[in-house]
């Protein structure tokens, strides 16, 4: 079975290419739109990419950490150490808690204050391609991590993953792309203008929601 919204896709590039055929071969098109939603996928503010949402579960973190490495069978993690969404441990396999977030440099605060890691609170911090995670027990502790992955190449057999209040979006993206490649640099500058000018401004909707 071939991928649908992914033949309309190409269609409407050609379209906005003015191309009858005879510049892109549809196997170009495509791979342009599997870059678009790649670029698309580190542009957007995280809240956007339930889709690309996934979870190691039961990681061992006794050592104290888990390498970045280490997760999503090895493979690249979308925005690499920015990634990681969200992390859950549990102190010596007891039940898993969410842990808050914090930075290397407010280690030294967190030791003194009434915000002192335990296993009944838990943190995590990122540094050297590696999650830390902060109880009071650390042999069989374990750590489920939350991150992006990187989204599938759109192909004649897989459609974007992103759904279609995005595939717009991913048009001009791959719009811009495909008149970078025929020497159009004003026309390609053009379609990724307004690409980016709709990516901020959901990504300012994100922003101002958080502020509230």
């Amino acid at each position: 079975m071939g991928a649908d919204i992914t033949a309309s896709l190409v269609s409407k590039l050609k379209i906005r290419l003015e191309d009858g055929g005879s510049r892109f071969e549809d196997e170009q098109l495509r791979d342009f739109l599997s870059e678009a939603q790649f670029e698309l996928a580190t542009l957007l503010h995280d809240d956007y990419l339930d889709e690309l949402t996934d979870i190691d579960e039961d990681k061992d973190a006794s050592g104290g950490y888990v390498a970045i490495s280490s997760l999503n069978s090895g493979k690249s993690i979308l925005k690499g150490a920015a990634g990681i969404t969200n992390v859950k441990v549990a102190p010596g396999g007891s039940s898993a808690l969410y842990a808050t977030p914090t930075d290397i440099s407010k280690l030294k605060e967190l030791e003194t204050s009434v915000r002192a890691y335990s296993d009944t609170n838990p943190y995590y911090y990122i540094w050297k391609s590696r999650v830390y995670v902060l109880c009071t027990t650390s042999e069989g502790t374990t750590a489920d991590i939350f991150y992006l992955k990187p989204p599938p190449e759109v192909s004649d057999l897989v459609d974007p993953i992103f759904n279609k209040s995005f595939h717009n979006i991913l048009l001009d993206l791959a719009e811009a792309k495909a008149w970078l490649v025929d020497e159009r640099a004003d026309r390609s500058g053009e379609a990724r203008k307004f690409a980016y000018d709709q990516i901020k401004m959901l990504n300012d909707l994100k922003l101002n929601e958080d502020k509230e």
